[in-house]
Formats: structure tokens, sequence, C-alpha cells
């Protein structure tokens, strides 16, 4: 039985490891659509990030620092926090249940990030450019 358990236990390890996680955050291995966030990353690299999976990321300032808020289409979601364009931190915050995306952001924010996501993979959009604020939702 102890054997069982520490062959599972390793075989978790090597997963995380094979995956390329920083410490602290293997809490993103079991999302695929944010397993690649970095503590190292930059502003940019996130909203590349953001485009590339079709997430939705609704920014807000407070003072100089910037936070995003990502959310998956399976209702993942994490805080990731910015200070001079670096990242402070990463939070994965309550997933959200499926059902109440749509309700949790509006139905006009949704449909409008359904129909970006669905046009993108129609047309087998080129998801390596970068964003630009103005594809993100920016909260004052």
């Amino acid at each position: 039985m102890k054997t069982s358990l520490l062959s599972a236990l390793l075989g978790m390890l090597m997963s995380v490891a094979c995956l390329g996680l920083e410490d602290g955050l293997d809490f993103l291995s079991g999302i695929p659509e944010l397993r690649e966030l970095s503590l190292k990353m930059s502003e940019d690299e996130l909203k590349t990030h953001v485009e590339k999976h079709g997430l939705y990321a609704r920014k807000e300032q407070r003072k100089e620092r910037f936070d995003y808020w990502v959310l998956t289409p399976a209702g993942e979601n994490v805080h990731v926090g910015f200070l001079a364009g670096k990242c402070t931190g990463i939070q994965r915050m309550q997933p959200i249940p499926k059902p109440l995306i749509k309700e949790h952001l509006g139905a006009a924010a949704y449909e409008a990030w359904m129909a970006k996501r669905s046009a993108e993979l129609k047309d087998g959009a080129n998801r390596s450019q970068p964003a630009t604020d103005s594809k993100l939702t920016t909260t004052p």
C-alpha cells in the first residue's frame, strides 16, 4: 500500500516537473490554458497568452499597479498582478460553475467573448500575435 502511494506521489511530482511549472505555481498544473503562466512573465507576455488561448481577461488599474482577472471557458480563473510591467503574483480563485459564467460576466461580454473565440477557431486565426489593451476589458 505504501509503495503505491509513493509511486503516485512520484508520478505527480514528475508530471509537474515535466510541465516546467515554477515553484509555487503547481496549482495551475491541472488547467491547460493557465499552466504556462509564470511569475517571470511580463504584462505583454500575459496579453499574448490570453490571445493565444482565447481567454477572457479584465484589466483593472489600482494606483501604479495593474491586475488582470483571467478566465477560461471552463470557469477556472486567476488574478495576475503587475507593477512596472513585471508580474507580482498569481492567485487562483474559486472556479465559476460553467452554467453561471454568462451571468457572472454579463450577457453582452459573454456573447462577445464567445463570438471572438468562435471566429478565431473558424478562421484558424494566428494566435501568436500579441494582444493589445483594446482587446481586453478595462475597468476604471
